[in-house]
């Protein structure tokens, strides 16, 4: 029983399971309109859920993390206003 406490306290303190590079790697990727790879083997490479990904995605998780927006995502912007 003192094993499983001590295994939880060490887990608990351990960290986030993504860095802030593979975050921002990663919001390129879900912002990309072109991209091609699904959010499930996203999630699959990177050991998170597909919902840790959504969260991402709109900010809820790793919101301060920013990340430039690539030319053909502003042309893209630009041309539904």
């Amino acid at each position: 029983m003192i094993d499983n406490i001590s295994y939880r306290a060490k887990r608990k303190h351990q960290g986030n399971k993504l860095n802030s590079t593979q975050v921002m790697f990663l919001k390129k990727k879900l912002l990309d309109p072109n991209r091609k790879i699904r959010l499930k083997i996203l999630a699959k490479q990177f050991g998170v859920t597909e919902m840790t990904l959504q969260r991402i995605k709109t900010g809820e998780n790793w919101g301060h993390i920013k990340v430039e927006q690539t030319r053909e995502n502003n042309n893209n912007e630009q041309m539904n206003k």
